[in-house]
């Protein structure tokens, strides 16, 4: 059964700070974030844009931000 989930790669600002090139949305809200289809989960990348963009920001304390944002196979 193929499942989608949410991936955030990143644009760090300074490259000493470059610890990780992604990161990998699971929850939102306490709800486990799985899609059957990738246009599903796009759809909720669209309608989330501007929340998953403030969570990157402030989880990564302004030092990196949204590149892209992809709907990859778990």
């Amino acid at each position: 059964l193929m499942r989608f989930l949410i991936l955030i790669q990143l644009f760090w600002y300074d490259p000493i700070h470059n610890d990780n090139q992604d990161l990998q949305i699971t929850h939102k809200d306490g709800q486990l974030l799985v899609f059957k289809t990738q246009t599903e989960c796009f759809l909720h990348v669209a309608e989330n844009f501007n929340e998953l963009q403030k969570f990157t920001n402030e989880y990564y304390k302004n030092k990196a931000t949204v590149k892209q944002i992809l709907c990859v196979l778990k």
